[in-house]
């Protein structure tokens, strides 16, 4: 058996609170990293409530590395007590409270969710310095893999944008933003099912730190709202202009902003809402969707109103899906492609 990254036995935190009189003799330096302390250790006790006490160097057979983010690596497992394959995330403890309360928060937010768009969440295990979080096993390919592969065909890109857009007003009905949807976090299974992934960005707007962390700039660079960048308050709708960017990349396979601009240019781009249409481009109810979805925040559709436009209904089925994901596997296998016409920016 080969054992996951960082798997050994672990024991769970117990801070102390720091008393009054301890917090007087401190300097300044040392009380704030004495609050940091407490704070990591009391995020790190809620993680723990909610973990299974099984070794994972035990319970978890590693088969292979599927995908790496920014909090940590993934790995295709088969969960030897419940024998299932799952996706598990391996997650370096962070020494930061910030980190730890954003991996608690994906903990949490996944969790929550129970909707067939969205993988579901197994179980939480911990060792002496990592965090396993274990979820579905999605066996198939990201979008962004098909997205390199092919040009998709309109009804195509229609039913992947429309069970994107059924996972976003899950989320929105459950009042979490996502923040981080791009073709990379959209998986689609060989039998077309299509789920988005990945919610460690993610905040829950019903709670009162939301109003601060919806200020927060992050995200990955080409598919951030402008009201993101701007450091502006933001909320659902976020997710609805990148859904926007996804679908420029179904139709282009390429970004709607020069990628041999630096990061910097990119981003003032973006704060002025400028990606480039899609000039020429039919049929006319695709450039509709498209345009409302990186329209100006107060004219952009929920997911609810854009599920009932023109191109939505223009969807193919799970069975036309499966049949492209056939054909994109046979390809990669072959290490063939199709070309792709460069954009003018």
């Amino acid at each position: 058996m080969t054992c996951l990254p960082g798997a050994s036995t672990s024991a769970a935190l117990y801070p102390s609170p720091i008393s009054g009189d301890t917090m007087n003799t401190l300097t300044s330096v040392q009380r704030r990293k004495a609050r940091d302390k407490f704070q990591l250790d009391t995020i790190m006790n809620k993680i723990t409530a909610m973990a299974c006490f099984s070794d994972p160097s035990f319970r978890l057979k590693m088969f292979r590395k599927i995908g790496q983010g920014g909090f940590g690596q993934v790995f295709h497992c088969k969960d030897l007590e419940f024998e299932q394959h799952v996706a598990v995330k391996v997650i370096e403890k962070p020494q930061k409270a910030a980190k730890m309360a954003a991996i608690y928060t994906e903990i949490k937010n996944l969790k929550k969710c129970n909707h067939q768009n969205i993988p579901r969440y197994v179980n939480t295990f911990l060792s002496t310095d990592h965090i396993f979080l274990s979820m579905e096993f999605v066996k198939g390919l990201t979008l962004d893999d098909i997205i390199y592969h092919i040009h998709m065909d309109t009804s195509t890109m229609a039913y992947v944008c429309t069970e994107v857009l059924s996972a976003l007003e899950y989320l929105q009905d459950i009042n979490i933003i996502h923040r981080d949807v791009k073709p990379q976090n959209i998986l689609v299974s060989k039998a077309g099912r299509v789920k988005l992934t990945d919610l460690g960005l993610s905040i829950c707007t019903s709670k009162r730190i939301a109003g601060d962390m919806s200020r927060r700039i992050c995200g990955t660079t080409n598919f951030m709202a402008p009201e993101m960048v701007t450091g502006a308050s933001y909320s659902h709708g976020v997710d609805i202009w990148a859904l926007g960017i996804t679908l420029f990349l179904m139709v282009y396979r390429q970004y709607p902003y020069d990628q041999r601009l630096s990061k910097l240019e990119r981003l003032k781009l973006i704060a002025r809402k400028s990606p480039l249409e899609l000039y020429n481009y039919e049929p006319g109810y695709m450039l509709l969707f498209y345009h409302y979805c990186v329209e100006h925040e107060g004219k952009r559709p929920s997911a609810h109103e854009l599920r009932g436009w023109e191109f939505i209904s223009h969807q193919g089925t799970k069975e036309d899906m499966a049949r492209v994901m056939s054909r994109v596997l046979a390809m990669k296998r072959a290490g063939e492609k199709e070309p792709i016409v460069e954009l003018k920016y």
